[in-house]
C-alpha cells in the first residue's frame, strides 16, 4: 500500500499578513540580529524565508521558529545565506 502525501491546510488570506509579520517579529526577537535582512513572503502555498546569517544554527532556527508557527498550514522553505 502506497503512503499518501499529507495534505497541508490552507491558512485563510486574511490570516496571511498577520502570519509573516508574527514570523518575522518572532524569528527577528529569538535570533537576536543573527539573521540579517530578514523577510518573510508567502507564495502560493509556500512561505519564503530570505536573508543572511553567520552561521547555520542561526538559520535553522529561523526555519524552526517558521515551522513551529505555520502549524500544518503553508509549506515553508529557507533561502537564507549561510557565510
Amino acid at each position: 500500500m502506497h503512503a499518501q502525501a499529507e495534505k497541508h491546510t490552507p491558512v485563510p488570506d486574511l490570516d496571511r499578513e498577520d502570519l509573516v509579520e508574527r514570523m518575522e517579529t518572532t524569528i527577528e526577537r529569538l535570533a537576536q540580529g543573527r539573521v540579517r535582512d530578514l523577510r518573510v513572503t508567502w507564495i502560493d502555498d509556500w512561505i519564503v524565508l530570505q536573508g543572511r546569517s553567520k552561521t547555520y544554527h542561526a538559520a535553522q532556527l529561523a526555519l524552526a521558529v517558521a515551522h513551529d508557527l505555520a502549524g500544518r498550514g503553508p509549506v515553508v522553505t529557507s533561502h537564507i545565506v549561510v557565510g
